[in-house]
C-alpha cells in the first residue's frame, strides 16, 4: 500500500511476502497446505507489526496467536524448526512436558527464555521472539485418563503462568545469570507471538 511507503525501513522492504515463506516450507514439509498458509501469514503480520509503527494499529496485523493441532509426525515441529531459519528473530521452543511453574522445582518458562541471554540474544531481539509452546496437550491433559492430577495446584499454577502471556501490559521478569551482577530484564509479552501445538487426539 503506497500510504504505508514513507514508513518503510528497509528490513521491512526486505520482508519475505506470505507466498515466499510458504514456498520456503514446501521445500522441507509436504502436504499440510493450511497450516503452511496461516502460520506464513501469522510470521509475516508479525514481522510487519515490528518493523512498521505506521500500522501497529491496523486491525488486520493486530497479533494473532496460533494453535497447530495435529497427530505425531504430521509435521507441526518441522515447520517450526525451518521457521526459526527463515526468521530474523528469536524462536524459543518451549517443550510444556518438561516445565514447571513459577515457584514450583525444576525448570520455569521464564528461565527458558532467559537461556537466550547466554546465546548472545539480547534483550531487544527478545521482545519480538516467537515463543512455541511444543505438545501442549500434555499440559491441559486433553483426551488422557489421568487420575489425580487434573486441577491439581500445580496445573492451575501452570496454566496461570501460561495466562500472563496474553495480559495487556505485562511483562516476564528474565535474570541473565551470565552476568556477575545478575542482571533482571522486564520482558514485555505485547509484541511476543505465541505458538501452541499439539496432538489434541480425539
Amino acid at each position: 500500500n503506497d500510504e504505508y511507503t514513507e514508513y518503510q525501513p528497509e528490513e521491512l522492504k526486505n520482508l519475505p511476502k506470505p507466498k515466499e515463506i510458504k514456498a520456503k516450507l514446501d521445500e522441507y514439509v509436504i502436504g499440510q497446505e493450511e497450516a503452511k498458509k496461516a502460520l506464513s501469514v501469522a510470521v509475516y503480520n508479525h514481522y510487519k507489526r515490528l518493523y512498521n509503527t505506521a500500522v501497529k494499529n491496523d486491525v488486520e496485523i493486530q497479533k494473532s496467536n496460533i494453535l497447530l493441532i495435529g497427530p505425531t509426525g504430521s509435521g507441526k515441529s518441522e515447520m517450526i524448526r525451518h521457521f526459526a531459519k527463515i526468521c530474523d528473530c528469536p524462536v524459543i521452543r518451549i517443550n510444556s512436558s518438561e516445565i514447571t511453574p513459577t515457584g514450583w522445582r525444576g525448570v520455569g518458562i521464564t528461565d527458558i527464555i532467559a537461556r537466550e541471554l547466554k546465546n548472545r540474544t539480547t534483550i531487544d531481539d527478545l521482545k519480538y521472539a516467537i515463543i512455541v509452546f511444543h505438545e501442549f496437550d500434555k499440559i491441559t491433559h486433553h483426551n488422557q485418563n489421568i487420575v489425580g492430577t487434573c486441577g491439581t495446584d500445580m496445573d492451575n499454577d501452570m496454566m496461570r503462568d501460561i495466562m500472563r502471556f496474553f495480559e495487556t501490559d505485562h511483562s516476564l521478569h528474565l535474570e541473565d545469570s551470565t552476568h556477575p551482577s545478575g542482571d533482571t530484564y522486564r520482558l514485555p509479552v505485547d509484541n511476543l507471538l505465541i505458538v501452541f501445538d499439539g496432538a489434541f487426539s480425539g
